[in-house]
This record gives C-alpha cells, structure tokens and sequence, in this order.
C-alpha cells in the first residue's frame, strides 16, 4: 500500500525531543549534561494504570529527567515497573536509531569528556 503525501505542509519546524531508555538514570544524567554542558531541567517519576494501559503493560513507573540544550530536548527514562527487556540491535535493523550533535571543534570534543 502506497502512503499519499500530504498536499500542504502541516506546520512541522523542528524537532521538540527525543526520549532515550536508560539502564542507569543517574549515571545517564551525569553522561548527558557533560556532553551538552547542561544541567538537567528537571528529575522525577510517573507511572499508573493509564499509562500502563497506553503501553500495553500491566504496570508502569518511569523515572526520568529532562536535558535541554538549545536545540532540542533530551528526555531520559529509566522504567521501574515494569522492569525492561535489554534490548539488542544491529545498526541496519528496524528499531535502531541514533542521536547527532553538531560541534564547533570535534577534536577537542573527547578531551573535554575525559575526566
């Protein structure tokens, strides 16, 4: 089946955000805000039985926190209930993805990470 293509533009600019699942959400914060020089916006949890219902799961409580570098907003979460499946992907299978920054000096880019 062949998808039609929409006529007019709907209005999309940008992208808002990108959510990352994460094994660790504290180790996961320190990555981030190193990398993006950017302290988390904010930390906190949500969960119960409508969110549940929405994933097709019987539980659901996430932990997450919110980076906001200029351009878009990284959000991490760390699933509690119901505890996650360690997920495994090649980069050419369907699921993959992958998160680019733009840089002024790449080189440099790895010093400044190092501890």
């Amino acid at each position: 089946m062949t998808q039609k293509v929409p006529s007019k533009p709907i209005g999309l600019r940008r992208a808002s955000h990108v959510g990352i699942l994460v094994s660790d959400l504290d180790a996961s914060i320190r990555f981030y805000e190193a990398l993006t020089g950017t302290k988390i916006a904010n930390k906190d949890a949500s969960g119960g039985p409508r969110m549940a219902s929405v994933q097709g799961l019987d539980k659901v409580l996430i932990r997450y926190a919110n980076v906001h570098p200029d351009n878009i907003n990284i959000d991490l979460l760390q699933y509690e209930e119901t505890a996650p499946k360690k997920a495994s992907y090649a980069g050419n299978e369907i699921g993959a993805m992958h998160l680019c920054f733009e840089v002024d000096d790449l080189d440099a880019e790895p010093i400044r990470l190092l501890p």
